[in-house]
């Protein structure tokens, strides 16, 4: 599922500038909040996924895709 790889993908950038020698403490935290977030949106988009799962329904990307 597209959402979901690019939560994945979006983790794996923040993750990798966490990473990098001398970070300035301001943008560590800007990250770190960043990567909160990535996470809160990554675990409510499986929660949706799985209850719609639990509901005989099914994800359908098309339907929150913008052009």
């Amino acid at each position: 599922i597209e959402v979901g790889a690019d939560l994945d993908n979006e983790l794996a950038r923040i993750d990798a500038q966490l990473r990098e020698p001398g970070l300035d403490p301001t943008r560590q935290l800007a990250l770190w909040r960043a990567r909160v977030d990535t996470l809160r949106s990554a675990v409510s988009f499986e929660s949706t996924r799985r209850w719609l799962a639990a509901n005989g329904e099914r994800y359908d990307g098309a339907l929150v895709q913008v052009d």
